[in-house]
């Protein structure tokens, strides 16, 4: 899991970024908030689980 800072700079970047490439003002906050939820979905997974290599070969 990312901390609370972590996640706040990450998603201002984001949004810096969005700005820069020439995206609307308003939908360059989504991006911003969207990127600072991105971990929420982790909360239910076990921490053993989170950067467990998985391939995507199928063999």
């Amino acid at each position: 899991m990312t901390s609370y800072n972590e996640d706040r700079a990450a998603a201002g970047l984001a949004e810096m970024l969005a700005l820069a490439y020439g995206i609307e003002p308003e939908t360059a906050k989504l991006i911003g908030y969207a990127t600072a939820l991105h971990d929420v979905g982790k909360m239910m997974i076990p921490p053993a689980h989170h950067k467990q290599a998985r391939s995507t070969n199928p063999r």
